[in-house]
């Protein structure tokens, strides 16, 4: 009883969109379909079609392929462009019985096909094996959704504990020069100032470790100090080379001899950190990541975030990737809060990297292409003479 009950409720939350311009066939199809348990919708034209798909998202749609106005087939393509994915769609015609159609129901996104007049029991079975397929494929997505975050997770927790070894490290320092200072004479006066600057330079050090820490958990304002780019750009590398597989090659590319900007160390580090956790996912775990500082001389450009025209002599840090590259129809988009195309995401998402880097005064570039990669530019104004 309770596998019965289960298929019951299985099937009515399965919905199936019904898109003919004969009312009678319509009906037929509603009576015939819930009967066997589906929730049915239904649509006399290829408009009302897309209408009804963006309201109520159904599991399946059975189109008429000729229809007056929009027909079937430009119905199915346009309905596929909304769903960005898999969407079963069976066409239905009497005239799709020649190639020709044939081949235009498959490159409209149509996932099969009939002929009319329709025996029900084919339709029907083929009908429960598109549900059941597009079942076990979004299963297999929420799987590899979720193995993806158990590593992106993993990482996160390994750039954790080397800062905390780090901070550990510096803990010890500090208990052994204050133990050697307790010791001392009190006339060793040279000794004592130079263990107390042992131990102020520590707790510097560990000030700044806790900040990092914070990153993770939290978001702080910015604190503009006078910094070394090159400092924090090898800080970065340094902590994404003991945590990336050595399956990803990672390269350093720092100009030394820069001067000094006005940067918040601990965000552009988040910055750094968490475009360098996107490159990894784009390479699913294997291939080149670039990380990148130099000066550069640009022509008047526009920002790839805010859209605003930037140009000049200005700090660049980038970051390159080997990866599946960005969709030119999600660059636009990437920005935006909470977007990803990968489901589950940690990091700070790109709209905390826009945040960061627009609050430093700064702009981003982008360059992608699909299967070839992707390079993150970030530009940073450079101190005035």
């Amino acid at each position: 009883m309770q596998d019965l009950s289960n298929k019951e409720q299985s099937l009515s939350s399965t919905s199936i969109l019904v898109v003919d311009d004969d009312d009678q066939l319509r009906l037929l199809f509603r009576y015939k379909l819930e009967e066997e348990g589906y929730r049915v919708f239904e649509a006399a034209t290829g408009e009302e079609s897309i209408e009804i798909y963006q309201k109520e998202t159904p599991t399946l749609i059975l189109m008429d392929a000729v229809m007056q106005g929009m027909d079937g087939f430009d119905a199915c393509s346009k309905i596929l462009d909304l769903a960005r994915a898999e969407k079963p769609i069976v066409l239905m015609t009497t005239s799709l019985n020649d190639g020709l159609s044939v081949t235009k129901a498959y490159a409209a996104g149509a996932a099969d096909y009939v002929t009319k007049p329709i025996h029900w029991a084919v339709l029907s079975n083929r009908i429960k094996h598109l549900i059941k397929a597009q079942s076990v494929e979004l299963l297999q997505q929420k799987l590899e959704q979720q193995n993806n975050q158990v590593k992106k997770m993993a990482t996160i927790h390994r750039m954790v504990g080397g800062l905390a070894h780090d901070f550990n490290n510096l803990l010890t320092g500090v208990i052994g020069y204050s133990e050697l200072a307790r010791n001392l004479p009190p006339e060793d006066t040279v000794k004592l100032k130079s263990y107390l600057s042992e131990i102020g330079k520590a707790g510097s050090r560990a000030k700044t470790l806790i900040q990092k820490l914070l990153t993770f958990s939290q978001d702080t304002p910015a604190k503009l100090l006078l910094t070394d780019p090159a400092i924090i750009i090898n800080e970065s590398v340094s902590m994404v080379r003991e945590s990336f597989p050595a399956s990803i090659e990672i390269i350093d590319d720092v100009d030394e001899h820069l001067p000094q900007v006005l940067i918040d160390p601990v965000h552009i580090y988040q910055c750094i950190i968490n475009l360098c956790l996107n490159a990894r996912e784009a390479m699913n775990s294997k291939g080149a990541l670039t990380v990148s500082l130099h000066t550069v001389k640009l022509e008047t450009t526009n920002c790839a975030s805010c859209l605003a025209d930037f140009g000049g002599e200005l700090l660049e840090i980038s970051v390159r990737d080997t990866g599946k590259g960005i969709q030119k129809n999600n660059l636009p988009k990437i920005f935006d809060p909470f977007f990803t195309t990968h489901e589950m995401s940690t990091g700070l998402g790109l709209s905390v990297v826009h945040g960061i880097v627009h609050e430093h005064h700064g702009h981003i570039r982008i360059e992608s292409k699909e299967k070839l990669g992707s390079v993150f530019r970030i530009f940073l104004p450079l101190p005035k003479n």
